[in-house]
């Protein structure tokens, strides 16, 4: 009757521990998943807290990214600020009589080639951040980024514009013969190849 009555109230210390565990965790969850890890870790061998070590030095070393997102972002918005200033001077200029339109269409050709190389740099700047840091980013759904292969198939999108408005740019300023000829071959193949690329290599994948 002893022993039954000891391992009954044996019994109940352990239930009222495990009701107080868990009143505790429903007012600090976070505090009762820091003690469970901090269990799990004594449980632990030492090759598994190496690994769990290592795993923690990976997963911080992410943060290198911001490094060349900052470059880019930087370098995005130097080159648009430097390129409106340049389309404001030839506005100014066309108002003056100083240019004709002709020649200021085509400058504005040349400065959308510019403004597009900085969109390049800052969709380079957004897709590091989203893919390493954090995916807390506000951006269209068309900018969203899962993985390298959505951020190849945004620049691929951008790169084959920048080559039609950079050939339409040198067509402007009177270019012409077996040069114009074998400049726009010459895009017209890597725009082709670009685009194959992105639809069996990248949209493939993605279906196998």
């Amino acid at each position: 009757m002893t022993d039954d009555r000891a391992t009954q109230g044996t019994g109940r210390d352990e239930r009222d521990a495990d009701d107080a565990r868990d009143a505790v965790c429903g007012e600090a969850p976070v505090a009762c998943d820091d003690a469970a890890d901090a269990r799990g870790r004594d449980d632990e061998g030492p090759k598994d807290r190496r690994r769990g070590a290592m795993r923690r030095v990976t997963a911080s070393t992410r943060f290198i990214a911001i490094v060349p997102a900052i470059g880019f972002m930087i370098s995005a918005v130097v080159l648009a600020v430097s390129v409106l200033v340049h389309v404001v001077m030839s506005s100014i200029e066309l108002a003056e009589g100083a240019i004709d339109v002709t020649e200021l269409a085509i400058e504005y050709v040349e400065y959308a080639d510019l403004f597009l190389l900085a969109v390049v740099l800052y969709i380079l700047a957004l897709g590091l951040i989203s893919l390493f840091v954090t995916e807390r980013i506000p951006v269209p759904s068309w900018l969203s980024f899962d993985d390298f292969d959505d951020l190849k198939e945004r620049l691929v999108s951008v790169i084959n514009v920048m080559l039609g408005v950079y050939f339409l740019g040198r067509v402007l300023n009177g270019a012409s013969g077996p040069d114009i000829m074998w400049l726009g071959l010459a895009c017209a193949i890597v725009i082709v190849a670009l685009t194959l690329f992105v639809r069996i290599v990248i949209k493939g994948g993605h279906d196998h």
